[in-house]
């Protein structure tokens, strides 16, 4: 049955019956076999240096399966995850007016930590307190680098550069719309205001993390991932 909501209406919600009597289903909730659990090494630092990783004691660590770094990424050719530029309708381009062209994340820092949280390494166990205790067993050693901390000041001449290859921490340009018909319209206007709005942090906030359980079929090569993503 289709309803029909006027404009500006409330939309009434589905799934709150579901989740209030404990019958909605989490990535936690799926538990296969011979399943194993992830955690993951994250950086204290907004940047800085990675000079070495030690894994020793966590590898010793009861129930570790592995512990892994961006070399054993770089080792297995895995290459570099998906962008969000290839999801814009818009073309994007560098600063200099020359088509941006993607370059992809890797999901385990290698050579520098350019925010706090970044993932250096994982560790795979048979449970997740396993993982969670080897975890904090990994020894990252971190040269400590300047940050461009401030929004308002990372893109003036000789602020830290997030990349090297990247001046003034500007990576590309996102411009739509009609440009001079913009311009026109200001010139034209008996008063122009300007102003600086700041607005509080917007963030999701799940009932789950965004965790992913997924299970490899070898015969078929084919992946079922659970998760609570937007994708």
């Amino acid at each position: 049955m289709k309803t029909k909501m006027a404009a500006g209406s409330s939309v009434t919600r589905s799934e709150d019956r579901r989740l209030l009597t404990g019958k909605g289903r989490f990535a936690e909730d799926v538990v296969l076999d011979r399943q194993a659990y992830a955690a993951m090494v994250r950086s204290p630092h907004a940047h800085a240096r990675i000079l070495s990783i030690d894994t020793e004691a966590a590898l010793d660590m009861p129930g570790v399966l592995a512990v892994l770094t961006a070399n054993d990424w770089e080792a297995d050719g895995l290459g570099g995850l998906f962008s969000f530029a290839n999801f814009l309708p818009v073309p994007l381009l560098r600063p200099d007016g020359k088509p941006f062209e993607t370059q992809l994340r890797k999901p385990l820092a290698g050579d520098r930590v350019r925010f706090v949280g970044e993932a250096v390494a994982v560790v795979v166990a048979e449970t997740a307190p396993q993982a969670v205790d080897a975890a904090e067993l990994v020894l990252v050693d971190y040269e400590e680098l300047v940050a461009a901390a401030n929004l308002m000041t990372a893109t003036d001449d000789g602020a830290p550069l997030v990349r090297e290859d990247v001046p003034n921490n500007t990576i590309f340009v996102h411009e739509f719309g009609d440009g001079p018909a913009t311009e026109a319209a200001f010139q034209r206007a008996p008063h122009v205001v300007k102003a600086r709005l700041h607005n509080t942090r917007v963030h999701a906030n799940p009932l789950e993390p965004r965790s992913i359980n997924a299970q490899h079929d070898a015969a078929r090569d084919h992946f079922t991932i659970w998760g609570g993503t937007q994708h």
